[in-house]
């Protein structure tokens, strides 16, 4: 059995090292191969490569400095799927801002005979 996750595209990369808390466990996990992708998530095989104790580890996860978080629950993916979709439209507002307005064509005239 392949243990696998979805993640939001943009924070797919395969070999990338994941931290994946959950209420007992500390797990340092790798992201392998992809299973499916689509244009928001990423549904991936992954290797679970170091798992603690949370009372080994402490109350908390270990802190990543200039890193985000992986969504644990499907509120959580939800709500970072809004995130994306909102820097998407941002951005396509950005580009129609910056592109020249459409030119329109003439209709060519037809001849009466």
């Amino acid at each position: 059995m392949v243990k696998s996750i979805i993640v939001p595209t943009a924070e797919y990369a395969d070999g990338r090292n994941v931290i994946l808390t959950t209420g007992r466990s500390v797990y340092t996990i790798v992201l392998r191969h992809l299973i499916e992708q689509r244009a928001e998530w990423s549904w991936c095989a992954i290797q679970i490569s170091e798992k603690k104790s949370r009372t080994d580890v402490g109350a908390r996860a270990p802190a990543r400095a200039n890193r985000r978080s992986i969504p644990r629950t499907h509120a959580q993916l939800e709500g970072a799927l809004e995130e994306l979709r909102a820097i998407r439209a941002r951005q396509r507002r950005r580009l129609e801002d910056r592109a020249p307005a459409p030119r329109r064509r003439r209709r060519a005239r037809r001849s009466t005979s």
